[in-house]
């Protein structure tokens, strides 16, 4: 709703501005046109992420980087939209100091949720095992070292504890006692895992 006021702008004000319409106290001055544009622009990259988890099937692993994208529009107060001069370029908009406030706001209500993500391991392993991100998102996204060396080791704990010595994962033509086996299946996903 709000992005078809911004699309149909000219002729919402040629409408205010008309005394006989009665609407001149609605009419919006340009400093109220650019919160509606920044507002239209924040929810646009959080839309992106309520449609990602809305699906009938979401990716766990998917919930990290799309928080990541939500926190550094949060903390940079600026959106990339596309160039509408140029289609292949993007602009860098630094939102209305009003938004800002807001998104200050949200920022805080989103760490919450981030820093629950660490009170699951399911999160980290996720990610560590997805083919996409493995351990080498958070070293591209500088995270630090020793929270990336947890994930690891969480990932580690967690195949040791369920699966280390599960004969009936091996392939039929290598099926060996674990202790023979599990330092090479695991030394294969350590190296994997990077």
């Amino acid at each position: 709703m709000l992005h078809f006021v911004l699309v149909h702008r000219e002729l919402i004000n040629d409408f205010t501005a008309v005394a006989a319409n009665g609407l001149r106290k609605f009419e919006l001055i340009e400093d109220e046109w650019e919160i509606v544009e920044s507002i239209c622009d924040v929810l646009e990259v959080l839309k992106e992420g309520t449609l990602l988890f809305s699906k009938n099937e979401p990716r766990l692993a998917d919930v990290i980087p799309v928080m990541d994208v939500d926190d550094d529009v949060f903390s940079t107060m600026r959106v990339e939209k596309p160039d509408p001069k140029d289609a292949t370029r993007t602009i860098e908009k630094t939102l209305s100091t009003s938004i800002q406030a807001s998104m200050a706001l949200g920022r805080r209500t989103l760490n919450k949720y981030y820093r629950a993500t660490d009170d699951s391991e399911v999160y980290r392993i996720a990610m560590v095992l997805h083919p996409e991100y493995k351990l080498k998102y958070f070293r591209d996204h500088n995270w630090e070292e020793s929270w990336i060396d947890e994930a690891r080791t969480i990932t580690r704990a967690r195949y040791d504890a369920c699966y280390a010595n599960r004969v009936d994962l091996l392939p039929k033509t290598t099926q060996k006692p674990a202790e023979e086996s599990d330092t090479v299946r695991f030394g294969l996903l350590d190296a994997d895992l990077t």
